[in-house]
């Protein structure tokens, strides 16, 4: 399995590293795919799958922009800020160079494009 996948975020391309993990290589399977992700909390975008991922979820403790990670078995959120969290997660994988993430993913809903 390739872990390297590229996300295009408002005509900028970011290369992201996946875990090798179930959750990982059923989202791998779903490339390409262009999803619409929402807003939440001034740090994060998610998209909320019907279909649920293998978790493995564990704390976290601190989050990182860049994350990509699993919550709650249906959602996939992309984090461009970094927070302490309790929050328990699937590591999905994280963006090498985040720089300029934020201001990519913009306010409000953002569209990101995975592909391998």
């Amino acid at each position: 399995m390739t872990n390297r996948i590229k996300l295009n975020i408002s005509q900028q391309e970011y290369t992201a590293v996946l875990e090798d993990n179930p959750a990982s290589r059923q989202l791998m399977a779903k490339f390409p795919m262009t999803l619409e992700m929402e807003e939440l909390n001034g740090n994060e975008k998610y998209y909320q799958f019907a279909e649920s991922f293998p978790a493995a979820d564990e704390d976290i403790g601190q989050i990182h922009a860049g994350d990509i990670m699993l919550f709650a078995g249906h959602y996939v959120v992309i984090f461009y800020k970094d927070f302490p969290s309790q929050y328990r997660y699937t590591r999905l994988g994280h963006i090498e160079n985040p720089q300029g993430l934020a201001e990519s993913l913009g306010p409000g809903k953002a569209v990101v494009n995975f592909q391998k």
